[in-house]
């Protein structure tokens, strides 16, 4: 608990686990017995790790633009959201004035963080605005979105010709199911290592050029700066009107 507390402070943001979590969020958690506290250490090493490569101060000027004013970080053991089998990895709470981003610890966090961090950046201020007015314009002409996740687990839109290298406008088949997915899914790829070959073509190009401009125009980082997200933007490829006009 020390060295989440510690860990929160350095960050500006709270980090909460085990049993606050079981008293805050109102969901069912199965916890590791005490003698599985090496999961938890391992869990607050790798958070710390994945905070590290943010701006420095970014995380507290992300929750000062929430509604609750400061960010949470749930780190989850295995949870259940319904008491079935299948199990979420994590999610963001914003119900009752939360700014929560929850991440679960049996899965890769550094994925989950940065997926759900974006989340929690769209729903409560990179989408109030017009920022996003042209985000149909970079997908392809007549494309529509899934507005379907039984499609994606599926396994319905892994074979989308969406998807095809050198010409792809999409992260990975998740990204087809909603906007707000594939924003995430395009900020994910864009934090994580090896991954320039995603955003070689220009409709992916275009979509991370403009999720870039988007959070520099809510949150202060200067210009000096160059965030992790911004590891794959290539000079004079980053034309927000791109679009395919043979689809």
């Amino acid at each position: 608990l020390q060295t989440a507390q510690a860990m929160g402070e350095r960050h500006g943001v709270k980090i909460t686990f085990r049993e606050e979590n079981n008293r805050t969020s109102g969901v069912n958690y199965s916890n590791y017995p005490d003698y599985r506290s090496d999961m938890y250490n391992k869990a607050l090493r790798e958070l710390e790790r994945v905070m590290k490569d943010l701006p420095e101060g970014f995380l507290k000027k992300v929750g000062r633009l929430t509604d609750a004013g400061r960010l949470e970080i749930r780190l989850l053991d295995d949870y259940d959201p319904d008491q079935k089998t299948t199990r979420a990895t994590g999610y963001i709470d914003v119900a009752d004035g939360n700014a929560a981003v929850c991440v679960s610890m049996c899965g890769n966090i550094r994925e989950i963080f940065f997926h759900e961090l974006f989340h929690m950046m769209d729903v409560q201020f990179l989408n109030n605005g017009d920022g996003y007015k042209n985000w149909d314009d970079v997908n392809p002409r007549n494309f529509n979105y899934a507005n379907s996740y039984s499609d994606y687990y599926e396994g319905k839109l892994n074979k989308s010709s969406y998807l095809s290298q050198g010409s792809s406008f999409f992260a990975d088949a998740y990204g087809l199911i909603s906007p707000r997915e594939d924003r995430a899914q395009v900020f994910l790829y864009a934090c994580l290592d090896g991954e320039s070959g995603r955003f070689a073509s220009p409709g992916m190009q275009a979509k991370l050029s403009m999720i870039c401009r988007v959070i520099r125009e809510n949150v202060s980082i200067s210009d000096e700066e160059m965030p992790i997200w911004e590891q794959y933007l290539f000079p004079g490829e980053s034309n927000e009107e791109t679009r395919n006009p043979e689809e």
